[in-house]
């Protein structure tokens, strides 16, 4: 019984219901040999999706055709057409042209979202239930650029379909959206990368100014990792983009933005933390800011508190708006943990974030006692 306006086979009517129980696969051989498969698990359409990219990429230059049917009564026609869209979307992102192996291709069915990546050219799919769970999955640290590829009916409206779309190699793009009491900030990296937050509301121009400070002296830091200091040309480029209502009821609608920017790089200005590890995974960091040097070594964990409580102090009206962190330098984790090859941008984001957190719960906690 139709609940709402959705005929999607995937995820049909206000139920999401999955119309696809049972996949038989017939596979004719070049020596006119059958070999039949039956999927009839809850899982039956991803399992077959799998198995034909495997065999695909064990023939990459001579990838199987394939017709699909539906025998019921009802809808079979349109339910064919809905896997041969899914299967070509499939073909197109995996396997035409060589494919793009470090692809990650999103398809919603029933009630759950399934990610399909490759993995030493093994296809594996990942069942996530939820948008957050999506969010945390997409801001795994990859190796390499990695595209975010959507199925035409995954998600419905949401936003991050149309973000992803932007999503180019070597560029990191910041994405942000004004709500009544909050910003809503998505971002992009170089390596497909995706880093999500919600910032609390202040004037938009000093946000995309701080980011931009933040951007530049990441770019630079990761140029040294990476021993391209003597190159003058920023490793990656950084674009802005506005997310605003679209026309139509429930739709978002994104544009790029160009704006004047303080060039001025964060490195010297702003907050500085250095970063450490314990055994146990706990961030030791210090603070630099003008003459000011905090350690974690000399004030345990009030060193959050100490850092606020100066800083409050030296601000002009002793204001007490949130801390940002301008500037990370990760270099004796990385020493300590060797591994590189997942740093990106949204590595220095994440701890960002977390360092934020605990300096403006220790601000939140200075406010209430003052």
């Amino acid at each position: 019984q139709m609940t709402s306006n959705k005929t999607d086979a995937l995820s049909y009517s206000g139920l999401n219901e999955n119309l696809i129980h049972i996949i038989d696969q017939i596979e004719l051989n070049s020596w006119h040999e059958f070999t039949c498969s039956h999927y009839g698990s809850d899982e039956a359409l991803i399992e077959c999706l799998c198995n034909y990219i495997s065999a695909a990429l064990e023939n990459p230059e001579n990838i199987p055709s394939y017709k699909i049917f539906c025998h019921v009564p009802t809808r079979g026609q349109s339910i064919a057409q809905r896997l041969q869209q899914l299967f070509d979307s499939i073909r197109q992102t995996f396997l035409a042209n060589h494919g793009d192996l470090n692809a990650r291709f999103i398809v919603q069915v029933g009630r759950s979202t399934y990610m399909i990546h490759i993995k030493d050219r093994v296809p594996i799919s990942t069942r996530i239930e939820g948008r957050n769970a999506l969010l945390s999955e997409l801001q795994m640290g990859r190796t390499n650029f990695s595209s975010i590829i959507f199925d035409q009916c995954a998600l419905g409206k949401d936003v991050l379909k149309t973000i992803c779309k932007y999503n180019t190699a070597g560029i990191i793009q910041y994405f942000y959206e004004e709500l009544p009491d909050h910003i809503e900030v998505y971002v992009l990296d170089e390596k497909g990368v995706l880093f999500h937050q919600f910032i609390t509301q202040r004037p938009i121009e000093h946000l995309l100014n701080h980011y931009h400070r933040f951007f530049a002296a990441t770019i630079h830091r990761q140029s040294m990792i990476s021993g391209q200091k003597n190159n003058h040309q920023p490793a990656y480029k950084v674009e802005y983009f506005v997310i605003e209502d679209g026309i139509r009821h429930g739709t978002k609608r994104v544009s790029q933005r160009t704006f004047k920017l303080n060039p001025e790089p964060a490195y010297h200005h702003g907050i500085q933390a250095l970063l450490q590890l314990s055994d146990d995974g706990e961030l030791l960091p210090t603070f630099f800011w003008d003459d000011e040097e905090i350690s974690y070594l000399n004030f345990n964990h009030r060193v959050y508190d100490e850092v606020v409580s100066r800083i409050i102090e030296q601000r002009a009206d002793r204001a007490t708006y949130p801390v940002y962190v301008t500037d990370i330098d990760l270099s004796q984790i990385l020493q300590a943990d060797k591994d590189i090859h997942h740093l990106s941008t949204c590595t220095f984001l994440n701890y960002k974030r977390e360092l934020e957190n605990k300096l403006n719960a220790a601000l939140q906690k200075l406010e209430s006692s003052s």
